[in-house]
């Protein structure tokens, strides 16, 4: 059940949106909300195995998100440049093996 969001190419239109993955979701394409400027809260389902490359780079109004504990890896600049991004919660027990290259690049207000 792959998951590519080609469409959210445009979500720059959008004042602010909320989106939730379906469950089903295992994994999302390369760069699937990169640039989506507008999103605000994503909900990242227990589904979900790996967060590739580019996943939701230049998400600049992300706040928080939280990893759920079934995904391995975190795919090079996930979240790079996602200037809001105060917060980011593993769940337990956390899976995570592998955090890839400039994954947390340039979230300048990253606190926990």
């Amino acid at each position: 059940n792959n998951f590519y969001l080609t469409k959210l190419k445009l979500c720059t239109k959008f004042f602010s949106f909320f989106f939730l993955i379906p469950s089903t979701v295992t994994s999302i394409g390369i760069g699937s909300f990169q640039n989506c400027k507008s999103l605000t809260n994503v909900t990242i389902p227990p589904s979900l195995k790996d967060l590739e490359m580019y996943t939701f780079t230049d998400c600049s109004s992300i706040s928080e998100v939280t990893i759920p504990s079934t995904v391995s890896s975190i795919g090079s600049n996930a979240f790079s440049n996602c200037t809001s991004l105060t917060k980011v919660t593993f769940q337990e027990p956390s899976s995570v093996k592998t955090i890839d290259d400039n994954a947390f690049c340039d979230c300048r207000s990253l606190k926990e």
